[in-house]
């Protein structure tokens, strides 16, 4: 079984935006999982302009590395876990171990334990 991507209805590009990884010097809030970024981790910085209001987003390293192996075409900011979530239910809990070999030893197991939820 092949990786599938998860396609999300995407509520549309900023009309500009600034992306950067950043360095924690306080504790900041992951926008899709809401887990505490701690001082001295890395996260992704994504500030950008949609329909004239400016918006900042936060991802945690997990969080960015389950973005970025199964939404291949778009996502939207602060849906990221719960389309995930909803995939997996919508595969009946059948994700490629293909998929999940590829990340990190944190994004596996937040991964696994929601897959393991489902089957519950």
């Amino acid at each position: 079984m092949e990786c599938s991507c998860i396609m999300v209805d995407c509520y549309g590009s900023p009309e500009l935006y600034s992306k950067k990884m950043k360095t924690a010097r306080k504790c900041h809030r992951c926008n899709e999982c809401y887990r505490t970024i701690l001082p001295k981790e890395r996260y992704e910085y994504f500030a950008g302009k949609w329909d004239g209001v400016f918006e900042t987003y936060k991802t945690c390293p997990t969080c960015l590395d389950i973005r970025n192996a199964f939404f291949c075409e778009g996502w939207n900011f602060g849906e990221v876990m719960e389309d995930f979530k909803e995939h997996v239910a919508d595969m009946g809990g059948d994700i490629s171990e293909d998929c999940i070999v590829e990340l990190s030893p944190p994004a596996r197991d937040k991964v696994c334990g929601l897959i393991e939820q489902y089957w519950y």
